[in-house]
């Protein structure tokens, strides 16, 4: 338990130091899709309290745009509700991740690339699991951890 606590406490300091807050998040610009690119199309620039993630346009971007929601909603069940309803489209992307190219601005470490993507897809598979069970006692850990992942593998891409 003990343990437990203490990472959803670095899951949320990573979050509050990396991510701010959702009303702070403005994409620099939208493709017709909605994805956020740079006017030629290679990099998402997210924007978050001061902090701005550079994601190569594609499944990185594509991820972060279906968690970016969720995790910045206030904690509670309708948080859990919408984890678990967006857990299978954020598994997918997860998924586009480790059978995608490593992105050339992680090239320089592309094992470490491929481990964290590996990580991010198994955590993601771990929310999946958790929300198809009839208590998802585990959903905010599972949401965390994921949260977790995401920015171990979003480290190896340059700031």
């Amino acid at each position: 338990m003990r343990t437990r606590l203490f990472w959803r406490l670095i899951a949320s300091l990573t979050c509050s130091i990396g991510c701010g807050s959702a009303a702070s998040t403005t994409p620099a610009a939208s493709n017709a899709g909605g994805t956020p690119t740079s006017p030629g199309g290679e990099t998402a620039h997210m924007e978050h309290a001061g902090h701005e993630h550079r994601f190569p346009a594609g499944p990185v971007t594509d991820f972060h745009e279906v968690l970016r929601p969720v995790w910045h909603s206030p904690e509670g069940p309708d948080r859990l509700t919408n984890a678990c309803a967006a857990s299978a489209n954020l598994l997918r992307h997860a998924q586009a991740i480790v059978a995608g190219a490593v992105p050339e601005a992680a090239r320089a470490n592309e094992a470490g690339w491929r481990t964290a993507a590996t990580s991010l897809q198994t955590d993601t598979q771990a929310l999946v699991t958790e929300c198809g069970t009839p208590q998802h006692a585990s959903v905010a850990d599972r949401l965390a951890t994921l949260h977790t992942s995401f920015h171990r593998l979003i480290e190896l891409l340059p700031h």
